[in-house]
């Protein structure tokens, strides 16, 4: 918090007492308090980004701690990410950040202490002071100061660092949607690396279809060495073009079959609603027989040991053996040989988004 409390100093020099325990609620409580009418939210956001002025903030993101950040719209305002999607980024945080009075004192005293070694317009004996000033309504926001109002004009929303971690699929996603009718993204890499979470959270963001290919795999009676030898061979492809790609491609609403692990055989059909984007999850989806079909395709690398660590906590050691044994090396060497990686269009680490 003291590095957090540092770099305002240094951003907003200008910056009153307010300002300060502004950025320490905003630290503690993230936007929550903002949220409680989205359609109005959403209508301010509109009117915010209409009137922004021409000159933009020096960076993108302001760190506050606790996995938030201040987003400015001015340079936001720069990229292809739409309005709409910068709305369910802060719905989403503002759902997920509860916050404790106990912790936002302490950053509070925190920032008595920084007062005291630093030359702030306001002495440790303000900090108590205010904090006392505010102590029967402490969770109730701040606004900021008219001096802050008046030399920084700040716009910004509060978002989880997540987003702003993955900015470059959501914009790059934003940007296709505006120039296509439909578009298909496909998410390929390690087993373990986050596929299905980062998958889930598009989902969440966008009103999309997510389709496993894992629901694809080989029926019992198409399984053999010859196919297994193949590179990405144990994906059923060809019906995967029929049953997915093609409806989708089509426009119209659809349905398939998907391969049951237990029983080896196909289960019940899933309903496929059309939607303008649909998100193809899992490994193998990027082999040279379907990337054509995609509009971005993108890969997730994992380390090994935390691979293992991972799979070990998600399916149990004796899953765990079969993993090492048999699935983790058919997908690297598909992946090595078809140079799947440097064929994708985005590539990111575990760390980006975990």
């Amino acid at each position: 918090m003291k590095d957090i409390i540092l770099q305002h100093f240094e951003n907003y020099p200008k910056s009153e007492i307010q300002d300060f325990f502004k950025l320490i609620y905003q630290s503690e409580f993230g936007p929550g308090h903002l949220i409680s009418d989205k359609e109005a939210n959403y209508k301010n956001l509109l009117q915010e980004y209409a009137q922004l002025n021409e000159s933009p903030k020096k960076n993108l993101t302001e760190n506050l701690g606790s996995d938030l950040c201040r987003l400015h719209l001015q340079v936001l305002n720069q990229t292809s990410l739409s309005i709409k999607t910068l709305q369910r980024f802060f719905e989403m945080s503002a759902t997920e950040n509860i916050g404790n009075i106990e912790n936002y004192y302490e950053k509070i005293n925190q920032l008595a202490a920084v007062a005291d070694e630093y030359p702030f317009s306001f002495s440790p004996n303000d900090v108590i002071s205010y904090k006392e000033k505010i102590i029967d309504t402490a969770t109730k926001p701040l606004s900021h100061s008219e001096t802050y109002h008046k030399n920084y004009s700040p716009n910004y929303r509060i978002v989880k660092r997540m987003f702003v971690d993955l900015l470059e699929i959501f914009t790059s996603i934003d940007a296709l949607m505006r120039e296509k009718e439909s578009v298909v993204v496909a998410i390929d890499g390690d087993c373990g690396s986050g596929k299905s979470t980062l998958s889930a959270m598009l989902a969440n963001v966008y009103d999309c279809s997510v389709i496993p290919i894992d629901h694809f795999f080989l029926r019992g009676e198409q399984r053999n060495p010859e196919r297994f030898a193949l590179p990405g061979g144990n994906i059923d492809q060809e019906r995967f073009i029929e049953e997915v790609i093609l409806p989708l491609k089509s426009g119209n609403d659809f349905s398939y079959r998907p391969f049951n692990c237990q029983t080896m055989e196909l289960d019940s059909p899933v309903q496929v609603s059309q939607r303008k984007l649909a998100i193809i999850d899992g490994s193998y989806s990027h082999h040279p027989e379907l990337a054509d079909f995609y509009d971005l395709k993108i890969f997730i690398s994992i380390p090994e040991e935390l691979q293992l660590e991972r799979i070990l906590k998600r399916n149990g050691e004796k899953a765990l053996d079969v993993f090492k044994e048999r699935w983790i090396p058919m997908e690297k060497r598909y992946a090595r040989l078809l140079d799947i990686k440097n064929k994708s269009d985005l590539e990111f680490d575990y760390m980006d988004f975990l």
